[in-house]
């Protein structure tokens, strides 16, 4: 399985599992945020967690450029 997981330093985690096509996260509200506003891609197009891999990338960029950890598994 193919999947991207980050990790907030607040405790939040965020998991999109590309096999079942699914972003899973531990807080509700921050997956209520992802889904309403999406990730902006480098592309500069914003992506939501419907995209599938583009969100995917978009997320890995996003949360990896402002430092945080971020694993390609």
């Amino acid at each position: 399985m193919w999947y991207v997981d980050v990790c907030l330093p607040c405790g939040k985690k965020i998991v999109f599992e590309q096999q079942e096509k699914i972003v899973v996260c531990n807080h509700p509200v921050l997956l209520d945020r992802l889904e309403q506003n999406g990730v902006s891609h480098l592309n500069g197009q914003r992506y939501f967690p419907k995209d599938g891999e583009k969100f995917l990338e978009a997320i890995y960029d996003y949360y990896w450029l402002k430092g945080l950890r971020v694993e390609w598994l």
